[in-house]
């Protein structure tokens, strides 16, 4: 639910809204830091999407280590894979930042949320590798 929320304090140029949730751990407490997407005019101007501003807060918080990922917006042909999705994976850059990340283990867990439906879905970062790379 607070990916959902997190998406409305997103800006974008064009309306598309991400929002996204990170349970993250420090080796004793856990802790949820949010994010949201920010591109503000057309390209090359300025893009940070939602997971990244997220991962930034955990990590300048001291919570190397990320349990699991919520996003949640709308959902769009995911531009690395060409696939289409019912809900929103993290895109391609995304991806690639997060497993450049030792907190980001092949079990973290990623939930992708319809911004305005009932529809979810439910894997592990190494699953979301495999289906959209």
């Amino acid at each position: 639910m607070l990916a959902r929320f997190a998406a409305f304090a997103g800006i974008n140029y064009r309306d598309f809204l991400v929002g996204c949730a990170m349970l993250a751990y420090n080796g004793s407490e856990y802790r949820i830091f949010w994010g949201a997407n920010f591109m503000p005019a057309l390209k090359p101007g300025p893009k940070r999407c939602a997971e990244f501003e997220a991962l930034e807060k955990a990590i300048k918080a001291g919570y190397l280590e990320i349990i699991a990922i919520a996003v949640a917006g709308l959902p769009q042909r995911d531009g690395r894979s060409g696939k289409d999705c019912k809900t929103l994976p993290p895109c391609g850059e995304c991806r690639t930042m997060l497993s450049g990340w030792n907190g980001v283990k092949p079990e973290t867990i990623i939930f992708t949320v319809h911004r305005f439906e009932e529809v979810c879905e439910e894997c592990s970062f190494r699953e979301l590798q495999q289906k959209y790379n």
